[in-house]
Formats: C-alpha cells, structure tokens, sequence
C-alpha cells in the first residue's frame, strides 16, 4: 500500500511543483524515504485545520516555524474537502508532511521541519 501512495503522492507533487516547499519535497522523497512513510487516512478537516492552528500558535512562541506553515494554513481555509490526509516521511533528519484531499487527488501543502525525525517531531 506504501508504494501505491508513494507513486500518487510523487506523480500529484510534479504537478504542483511549482511550489517551492513541494519541489523541496519531492527532491527528498526517495526510495529510502519511502520506507519511513506514514499515513493517516482520512481525518475531517475541521480537526486538521484546529490542530495545524494550534501547531502555529506553538511555532509562534518557541520562535520555530516549520517550512510551508503560512501556504499550508491558507490552502486549508480555502478547501472546500471534508476530509483531508497526511502523509509523513523522513529524509536527511528532516521530517516532511504532505496534506492532500482524501481521495489523493490533489496537493494542499507541505509542512518541512527540519532536525526532526519521526520519532520526536
């Protein structure tokens, strides 16, 4: 299943590399990076939205953005999904999540934090 959400995941960041966190992420999106991905599923994207809120408001006090935060913030509001997934891999001690809409057809953003891991992000 990774592999199959990988190639959509990779195919649906080509078309929107125009941006350049998601160029970024693409670049390190490989096969070992692969290995380490995670998904969610589906979750409602009021809950996303309220949780990515509290994420800046954290980011705000402790002085630490991740990459992406402002687009990711912005193409959330806009959405009209109700559901939303995130996908998450590991790459040179950088942690790199991609939101789509639910049926992985599109790209909403891509939030970059670099010094992390999986394990302590």
């Amino acid at each position: 299943m990774s592999a199959e959400i990988a190639g959509r995941l990779r195919a649906l960041m080509r078309v929107t590399s125009g941006d350049e966190t998601i160029a970024k992420c693409l670049t390190m999106f490989s096969d070992d990076a692969v290995r380490t991905l995670k998904s969610t599923g589906p979750l409602p994207i009021r809950h996303v939205r309220r949780v990515i809120g509290i994420r800046a408001e954290v980011a705000s006090e402790k002085a630490i953005r991740p990459e992406g935060l402002d687009g990711v913030i912005i193409a959330l509001d806009c959405a009209t999904e109700k559901a939303v997934e995130l996908h998450a891999f590991e790459s040179e001690n950088t942690v790199f999540e991609v939101l789509t809409d639910s049926p992985l057809t599109k790209v909403l953003g891509v939030l970059i934090f670099p010094g992390r891991s999986l394990t302590n992000y």
